[in-house]
């Protein structure tokens, strides 16, 4: 009798045995099942909503009983699926993100903060840029997000809206002034420097100091006609950049005639009297984050 025990010991040690952990619930679903309300059906279809699961193949699920990926959750009527508190949330949106190890903290959102400057010349004067003088380009136009255009309150000044690195795509529409007359048509090619300052503002007036914070020397190709040489209508686009630039603080983008003290760079030169107010015969500035 003794062997026959023996043997049938055994056997159930050769046969292996597969279990089930229900905490709260007498009808596991997997090899490991929490159901806090106990209110999960024996078929699993219903009640499954507050339940944390693990599958025979490792996988996780919470507020579901078919894990998808190794760690799958379904929210259900919660107002959100997880919340990260390490001091590093804050205030205002945030990103989730992490390091090279896949550790994990909140940074800021990133938001985009744009705004086109545009000018006119209501008062039909234009804008002189001399030879080697650093000329504010007096937007006095706002283009807001609705499309509508509003007053700068101080011309030239261009305001940063949020933290960030910024493009600045400049478009210049004047006129060069060359003093030359010439007997056949030709191209002439001046240059001029366009830079991007970082300003102060006093008695309404832009106050430029210190080096640019950016700049490139354009050489724009002109032609000029027969028997004229004023007035040679000049348009290119470029950009600027702004890196770590703050809230707030305040820029302006100069044109500086870098030919000779005999070529003058100019806007709102010799228009008709209602192009004076069109802002499509001036330059444009769009600054956005990046």
């Amino acid at each position: 009798m003794k062997k026959i025990y023996l043997c049938v010991f055994g056997l159930i040690c050769l046969i292996p045995l597969f279990s089930q952990v229900g905490i709260n619930t007498k009808f596991p679903q997997g090899v490991f099942h929490v159901d806090p309300l106990g209110n999960t059906s024996s078929t699993g279809t219903a009640g499954f909503a507050d339940d944390i699961l693990v599958t025979k193949d490792g996988s996780i699920g919470i507020g579901t009983l078919n894990p998808s990926s190794h760690v799958h959750i379904d929210k259900g009527a919660a107002n959100s699926f997880i919340r990260i508190e390490d001091t590093s949330e804050g205030t205002g949106d945030k990103f989730l993100a992490s390091d090279s190890e896949g550790r994990g903290s909140w940074i800021p959102a990133i938001t985009l903060n744009g705004k086109v400057y545009r000018m006119n010349s209501p008062g039909k004067t234009a804008v002189i840029c001399n030879y080697n003088v650093n000329t504010v380009v007096p937007f006095n136009l706002v283009k807001e997000d609705n499309g509508t255009l509003s007053s700068n309150p101080t011309p030239g000044v261009l305001t940063i809206q949020a933290d960030g690195t910024y493009v600045f795509n400049f478009r210049w529409w004047g006129s060069i002034n060359g003093g030359t007359t010439v007997v056949a048509d030709a191209f002439f090619t001046p240059k001029a420097y366009v830079r991007l300052y970082r300003i102060t503002v006093s008695g309404g007036t832009p106050v430029i100091s210190g080096n640019p914070v950016d700049e490139i020397l354009v050489f724009d190709r002109v032609r000029t006609d027969v028997g004229t040489g004023t007035f040679r209508r000049s348009t290119f686009i470029t950009s600027l950049y702004g890196v770590d630039l703050k809230k707030g603080d305040l820029y302006a983008i100069t044109v500086t005639p870098a030919d000779n003290s005999g070529i003058t760079w100019q806007m709102g030169q010799s228009l008709a009297a209602t192009q004076y107010t069109n802002i499509i015969y001036f330059p444009s500035v769009a600054v956005y984050n990046i």
